[in-house]
């Protein structure tokens, strides 16, 4: 989904305690709640990954942001091309004009395997032959 698919960051500009800025996410109001779980997985997977290995001082190279769940929404937002309709929020779709063209993928993104529909049955062709 690229740039588009992610959520946008504000920053604090309040002082700082500590050397980290802190960042309020805002969650497009598109996307949907596996999409969101999803996202959220990742996010915690990199902050876990640039956590200093065993008998490392620390790790280098610029420290990942501080992002805090602020509870915003972005309105204005919209889902990229190409996105699978399953990851779009199914009462935010049926509440946009009929006549919008959304060009949205019909196919279903699964979460848990990380395919889409015509992937497995590609896959599932790949076994057979």
């Amino acid at each position: 989904m690229g740039v588009v698919g992610v959520s946008s960051d504000e920053s604090d500009d309040e002082p700082r305690k500590s050397t980290h800025k802190k960042y309020t996410r805002v969650r497009p109001s598109w996307r949907s709640k596996d999409l969101e779980s999803l996202n959220d997985d990742v996010m915690e997977s990199l902050a876990l990954s640039r956590q200093p290995r065993v008998g490392k001082r620390k790790n280098l190279g610029s420290k990942p942001r501080r992002r805090v769940d602020g509870g915003k929404v972005n309105n204005e937002a919209t889902p990229p091309a190409g996105t699978p309709v399953n990851c779009v929020d199914a009462i935010w779709l049926a509440g946009r004009p009929i006549d919008e063209d959304l060009q949205l993928d019909n196919r279903r993104y699964d979460f848990v395997n990380g395919l889409t529909e015509v992937d497995v049955r590609r896959e599932g062709m790949m076994e057979i032959l």
